[in-house]
């Protein structure tokens, strides 16, 4: 086990924050847990977060019992490039690369579009922070961070967005909001389709499209069943707050 300094979400919520790295194919026991802590309270860390894999039931035992709490479970689906085919669909929105003059809007509709999520579900975190954790991260992804940048188009004003990248295997549906006004049309499903299609299209060499939501995130779920993807993992996220340092004793204001 280690802690790695998370830099972005430090910034975000004004704390230090870090993620607890666990070494693969261990198990680390209960000393190892309080040995971490101590370490980072030497460091002066306020925050940390931890993924258990869903199937690692003593780790989360573990993690418990030394004051974790469990603020999200997400599920991973895959499409897989040889065995899964797109079925066709009718699209009622317009689909297009983003535009630099609709990050704004798009921004707005991430910090409305995202309440169930590890950030929110955690007390310790300032709601109207969490929100603006989303705003940043949608516009870092469309300056460089998402190698495909999509937006939807309704009644002439962008209602939607879905960015995705890849690694040396594959492909990942990485963040993606639809304006509350216009949900219920099929709106990220066409964002969903175009993506893992487009995805196939170019990167033929991957071995498919990984993403993954909240366990209780039904709707975006089916859609992802409807095009062929299948489940592949779960994970549970848990926070410890520390303490020593936030934004009220650093002096540190909203970004």
């Amino acid at each position: 086990m280690k802690i790695v300094k998370d830099k972005f979400n430090s910034e975000i919520f004004q704390m230090e924050m870090v993620n607890v790295i666990l070494t693969a194919g261990e198990a680390p026991s209960y000393q190892e847990f309080e040995i971490l802590e101590k370490e980072a309270k030497e460091q002066q860390v306020s925050h940390m977060t931890l993924r258990v894999p869903s199937g690692e039931k003593q780790t989360l035992k573990y993690a418990l019992k030394q004051g974790y709490i469990l603020v999200d479970t997400l599920i991973s689906y895959v499409f897989d490039f040889q065995k899964a085919s797109l079925p066709k669909i009718n699209h009622k929105c317009l689909l297009h690369d983003c535009k630099e003059e609709e990050i704004d809007a798009l921004k707005k509709i991430a910090g409305k579009s995202f309440k169930i999520d590890r950030f929110h579900s955690d007390s310790h975190l300032d709601n109207k922070l969490c929100d603006l954790y989303y705003e940043r991260w949608t516009e870092n992804l469309y300056h460089g961070l998402a190698q495909k940048f999509i937006v939807a188009e309704y009644n002439g004003e962008p209602v939607g967005f879905m960015a995705s990248n890849t690694d040396d295997e594959y492909a990942y549906l990485v963040l993606a909001a639809v304006s509350d006004k216009y949900r219920g049309l099929g709106i990220y499903t066409s964002m969903a389709y175009e993506s893992t299609a487009w995805m196939r299209k170019k990167h033929e060499e991957l071995k498919g499209v990984i993403t993954r939501t909240q366990l209780n995130n039904f709707a975006v779920q089916k859609a992802w069943i409807k095009f062929g993807y299948m489940v592949c993992d779960s994970v549970y996220v848990l926070h410890k707050y520390i303490g020593g340092g936030n934004r009220q004793n650093r002096g540190w204001k909203y970004l």
